[in-house]
């Protein structure tokens, strides 16, 4: 389970710096974080 829970939150610190370089701090969004890292 550990594993797992690595995973998801390097998939999630992927996706947020994708999100903050394209949308900015006030741009960005958490739904669309989640769904980039596939936690919805």
């Amino acid at each position: 389970m550990a594993r797992d829970a690595q995973a998801t939150k390097q998939r999630l610190l992927e996706a947020a710096v994708q999100e903050f370089s394209q949308y900015g701090i006030a741009g960005a969004r958490v739904d669309r974080i989640a769904a980039v890292a596939g936690i919805e």
